[in-house]
């Protein structure tokens, strides 16, 4: 076996350093899980407690939320000092880890020595931006979203005349699944992030020995259609022009809530390394430390002349040939690969008609199956140009099929329903909301689930049958649902939430008290807005009147006829 690059040993560097790395994501996770276990059973202790919730008289109940509040907040503080804490450092141990890596590599201590200064300001991770905010926002976004949640639980449950075993299940299940999820995502992240920010400075700081640098994607099935595309490609540095390839630098992973992809550093070439002087060390030449170290370890001239040659055709400055995601992904089982790209895309896949870069444009976000089969069919290059910013959030693929749902709605006076996930999988449902056995099972793993629907008149929206539905599926994102007019309603799930029956309940408690109140609530379209609201899960907006046109040749190209 060939002996691999300087580059691709950097690589292997970096997987190895990234096992590290997620157990220490671990070890906070654990200490975070088990705070919120604390929390858990402080909470129904007090549930359990006969002289708080005696026959649930309101004042009681008020006491309880009052001292639900403050422990709730108490123990989120607890976690955000905890995982600051526990981070505190991790820079240093990343900058340690490059420097050590690459001066092993090259065969010279050629990385420039950080100044304590940098290193300071790299070590504390409680200013440190993860997905656009501090540690301490988000953690106090939790806290906000698990009091709000554990308060309308308790309301709900009085008002359904709940007894206290009941409600002691239902908030051990709010924490030791939704809360505990939301909270292991961001643990993961914030490493990431710290991980990231020391890779960049590190980067920065070398710029003069590294020409790019080389994202790395996890190889397994959890890794997203975005990350799955940039996996094995390279940016020059600090310039991030693409090498070999035009797709835009996504910025510094993570690049999305729970990625685990990372940057790995390109070096430049021997020939372009041997003469760099290092002001550290008195200004002397790469090559010459490099022959005078072998001379100390007692090489013979004829020897080091022949690894000055070996380490020339390792250090050769090209990027390194990884296993890209999709090379990976090609020795799996046919049905793992249908698993993790969904039927459709699979389908075009396997027929050679587009590969996993081809399934992003080219700022990397995902394409949906409908323009691929575009592209496909009108034999032009793909990925095709994404829609325009600011078009109501749709993507080209969604407008297209709400395009042919309204055009349903005006000849044929029917309904239609389909799901499209995050992987492209699409399922038409026909006229029915319902799923039967094998939809469900193809959808029921698939992330990022969105659910596209019409209604025949301006006041129609989502039937309680449907919002059932979207329970049911544990990919659930949002809804968007065109009516005749043109009008979109777009309901979106936020960050790290998921729809439940309690939920539902919730929405359809509040959308009773909206109509029992018309005078505040005039409108279908009012009334659905705040009984959405009152479930604290999800945003709901509507585009103005005529944002999706009807189109005859989308409706016979995408739908049968009834």
């Amino acid at each position: 076996m060939d002996k691999p690059t300087a580059n691709q040993q950097l690589i292997d560097s970096s997987i190895l350093g990234g096992i590290a790395v997620s157990r220490v994501a671990k070890k906070v996770r654990d200490d975070v899980l088990g705070l919120l276990a604390q929390l858990r059973d402080q909470l129904t202790a007090k549930l359990n407690s006969d002289a708080v919730m005696t026959d649930w008289q309101r004042q009681r109940a008020s006491e309880l939320l009052k001292f639900s509040a403050a422990t709730i907040d108490g123990a989120y503080a607890k976690i955000g000092k905890k995982t600051v804490a526990e981070l505190d450092g991790l820079s240093n141990v990343e900058v340690q880890k490059l420097t050590k890596t690459v001066n092993a590599v090259v065969g010279v201590d050629i990385s420039t020595k950080m100044a304590p200064q940098q290193l300071e300001a790299i070590a504390k991770t409680d200013k440190l931006l993860v997905q656009g905010a501090t540690q301490k926002t988000w953690w106090s976004k939790q806290s906000d979203d698990l009091q709000h949640n554990f308060s309308t639980q308790i309301k709900l449950g009085m008002a359904q005349g709940k007894t206290i075993p009941d409600m002691v299940k239902a908030t051990k299940d709010l924490i030791n699944t939704k809360h505990a999820g939301h909270a292991e995502a961001l643990v993961r992240t914030a490493v990431a992030t710290t991980q990231s920010a020391a890779q960049k400075k590190y980067f920065d700081a070398n710029s003069d020995i590294i020409r790019g640098v080389t994202w790395l994607a996890s190889l397994c099935r959890r890794t997203c259609p975005q990350c799955q595309a940039l996996d094995g490609r390279a940016w020059s540095w600090p310039g991030l022009d693409p090498i070999g390839h035009a797709v835009k630098f996504p910025g510094m992973a993570p690049i999305h809530f729970a990625c685990r992809c990372v940057l790995v550093p390109v070096l430049r070439s021997w020939s372009e390394l041997a003469n760099v002087k290092l002001k550290a060390l008195d200004n002397a030449k790469v090559q010459e430390l490099f022959e005078a170290k072998l001379k100390e370890k007692g090489f013979s001239d004829e020897k080091i002349a022949t690894i000055h040659r070996d380490q020339r055709a390792s250090m050769d400055g090209q990027v390194a040939k990884t296993l890209h995601y999709e090379d990976w992904l090609k020795k799996k089982p046919t049905e793992f690969q249908q698993q993790v790209l969904g039927q459709q895309r699979w389908q075009l896949w396997q027929d050679g008609k587009a590969d996993l870069s081809q399934m992003v444009d080219g700022n990397g976000q995902p394409l949906s199956v409908a323009e691929l089969h575009q592209a496909v069919k009108d034999n032009v290059a793909v990925p095709v140009k994404a829609a325009a910013e600011g078009q109501a959030g749709l993507s080209l693929g969604e407008r297209n099929i709400l395009s042919a749902m309204k055009t349903s709605a005006v000849q044929e006076d029917a309904y239609r329903s389909s799901w499209l996930s995050g992987k492209g999988v699409v399922v038409d449902q026909g006229t029915t909301h319902t799923l039967n056995s094998k939809e469900l099972e193809l959808l029921k793993n698939e992330p990022g689930l969105v659910h596209l629907s019409n209604s025949l008149s301006p006041g129609e929206f989502w039937d309680d049958s449907e919002l059932r539905l979207w329970a049911n599926l544990e990919g659930f994102q949002g809804a968007k649902l065109v009516m005749p007019n043109g009008k979109v309603a777009i309901v979106k799930l936020k960050i790290g939430q998921k729809w439940t029956p309690d939920d539902l309940r919730i929405y359809l408690a509040a959308l009773r008290t909206a109509k029992q109140n018309p005078r505040k609530y005039l409108s279908t379209e009012s009334q659905i807005a705040f009984a959405f609201r009152a479930t604290g899960k999800v945003t709901f907006a509507t585009t103005h009147v005529g944002e999706i046109q009807t189109d005859p040749k989308l409706f016979r190209m995408i739908f049968p006829p009834l």
